[in-house]
């Protein structure tokens, strides 16, 4: 149960990844994602970045529904990317995608160490 959980959870979680740095900006939206306060005005770089991340996090997903033992290093790797990339684009909207991110890094890691 905890396992179905968790590969949906990270899956749901890549599809929020996409939709925020991929999707039109709309005039309402409470920030824009392309915008970095490290390397400015960058959606040809964050949008593609995006797609990469979201797959890796999904594929992290489907390992975990598998059961498959290479979850963990591929979650280790796109966690951790992740986090970093939201600290470069950071808005504090995205303030709970750094924890997501930095969550699936720890768990990944716990799990690495006990096998």
């Amino acid at each position: 149960m905890l396992r179905t959980l968790g590969g949906v959870f990270l899956i749901v979680h890549a599809l929020i990844t996409l939709a925020v740095w991929v999707a039109p900006l709309l005039p309402d939206a409470p920030f824009n994602p392309a915008q970095s306060w490290l390397v400015g005005d960058s959606r040809n770089i964050a949008a593609p970045t995006s797609i990469l991340l979201a797959v890796a996090l999904a594929a992290t997903g489907v390992g975990v529904l598998l059961g498959q033992p290479w979850w963990a290093p591929l979650g280790l790797a796109s966690g951790i990317t992740a986090a970093a990339f939201v600290v470069v684009y950071f808005n504090p909207w995205l303030s709970l995608a750094i924890a997501i991110n930095i969550a699936i890094a720890v768990t990944a890691t716990q799990h690495l160490a006990s096998a």
